[in-house]
């Protein structure tokens, strides 16, 4: 059995990547770049300065790549506070199957602390997690190893005997590169054959997580 699982956030317990691609291309079309879901796409799984890095490339010097991180992400506050925030399905089938099993569970997402937290909390669940780690803490996020490898030290439990829960590519290159087992569970991204072979399943929905634990 599990000793440790480590839950990602975005596109894996909530789907914020819906609500972030819209707000994306909402602030992004009132400026007048050239905006695009593909361009979305690129970003999604990075932490904040790989985010900022992108907006560089795909922009140049028609923004201020941090301001328009933070526009974007004040729009997606607006959204998930006017309409909510979507949980992803089965996440309380799967919390529930955890918390019976007496595995603790920790949350290690590429969002800000702050945003994890309000997150957690409209949807209940803020209590439910021994701890929440940040990449915002690490000088390298994801796919860097490094925030998977901390919550393991921290938790003190061995790479080997965690598992790691991911939806997007990066994230599970960085739990692979950890030595974490990990399942895939796909949402806006497809995992790429190479990844998904190394997964330990992937799988459609966070109730088909449950035979893992």
């Amino acid at each position: 059995m599990r000793k440790l699982i480590i839950f990602d956030m975005d596109g894996l317990m909530f789907d914020t990547e819906s609500v972030a691609a819209r707000a994306y291309m909402e602030v992004g079309s009132a400026k007048g770049l050239p905006v695009s879901m593909d361009k979305y796409r690129r970003v999604i799984g990075l932490d904040a300065k790989a985010i900022w890095a992108r907006y560089r490339e795909d922009f140049g010097d028609a923004v201020d790549p941090q301001a328009l991180y933070r526009e974007v992400g004040a729009r997606i506050g607006e959204i998930t506070m006017t309409e909510g925030l979507p949980v992803k399905k089965g996440l309380f089938e799967l919390m529930e199957a955890v918390e019976a099993l007496g595995i603790p569970k920790i949350v290690a997402s590429g969002s800000n602390l702050p945003v994890v937290r309000s997150n957690l909390e409209k949807a209940g669940i803020l209590d439910r997690f021994s701890m929440i780690i940040s990449s915002d803490a690490f000088e390298k996020g994801k796919p860097s190893p490094d925030i998977f490898l901390a919550s393991c030290q921290r938790m003190e439990v061995e790479p080997e005997q965690a598992l790691v829960l991911e939806d997007a590519p990066s994230g599970i290159q960085a739990a692979l590169a950890a030595g974490i087992p990990v399942v895939a569970v796909p949402d806006i991204l497809e995992i790429p054959p190479d990844l998904a072979d190394q997964c330990l399943a992937v799988v459609a929905d966070l109730t088909e997580v449950i035979p893992c634990l």
